[in-house]
């Protein structure tokens, strides 16, 4: 049996649906497509080894422009957690805390270690803007008057 560029693009294209498989990133799916359309390239026109790499590029690219966005905002978006109902919401500082340094403050009773770009002082009431980690990054509540 002789070998042929097919075997090439077929092997290519499992082996990327494979890669595909074991990772968690959504990457090699489209250099499969690529492959595949490659793959059906070959079969039409086996000795056009040019064109068939210029299909491969081309759909794989193409593929990778206009679907990857979509998908990654479908299947990696962001899953709501318990912790982030504590964004907008207001915590005493316990312990001080600076730009450099990190604090501690308590909200909806439980304490928190905080960071802050504002020097807070105990006592002092500050809003809860996000959370990194375990920590809750907060500023110094605006006073009202």
């Amino acid at each position: 049996m002789e070998f042929t560029i097919i075997y090439v693009w077929l092997g290519l294209a499992i082996f990327f649906l494979i890669a595909e498989a074991v990772t968690t990133s959504i990457f090699s799916i489209w250099f499969a497509i690529g492959s595949f359309a490659a793959l059906l390239v070959s079969l039409a026109l086996p000795e056009a080894f040019v064109l068939q790499m210029i299909v491969f590029i081309a759909v794989t690219a193409l593929t990778l422009y206009f679907t990857r966005p979509i998908l990654v905002k479908k299947i990696l978006k962001k899953t709501p957690t318990n912790m982030d109902r504590l964004i907008g919401k207001t915590a005493v500082v316990i312990e001080e805390v600076t730009p450099l340094t990190v604090g501690r403050a308590k909200s909806d009773g439980l304490l928190w270690q905080i960071k802050s770009e504002d020097t807070i002082s105990v006592g002092e009431k500050c809003d809860i803007v996000k959370i990194e980690g375990v920590s809750l990054i907060v500023k110094k509540q605006e006073v009202k008057v």
